[in-house]
């Protein structure tokens, strides 16, 4: 495996597809720290990620996981 590849949307409802949430990173190792803007505390993000190999070849999106931005 190349690494992971991560999504994040922020706001009330994510959109259906992850390919619509806004790139994140590729990590190639934990953990990855995501930050956001003081401005974002108490809304709610939403990621999904999906393994992609050496060949850059996607495997599934995971389900969607949530919480609120701590502030």
């Amino acid at each position: 495996m190349l690494g992971a590849e991560s999504r994040v949307f922020v706001g009330a409802t994510p959109p259906v597809d992850p390919a619509a949430f806004d790139f994140a990173a590729l990590d190639t190792k934990t953990p990855h720290l995501f930050e956001f803007d003081l401005a974002e505390a108490g809304t709610m993000a939403h990621w999904a990620s999906r393994w992609v190999s050496t060949r850059n070849e996607p495997g599934p999106w995971s389900d969607i996981a949530s919480a609120i931005i701590p502030g």
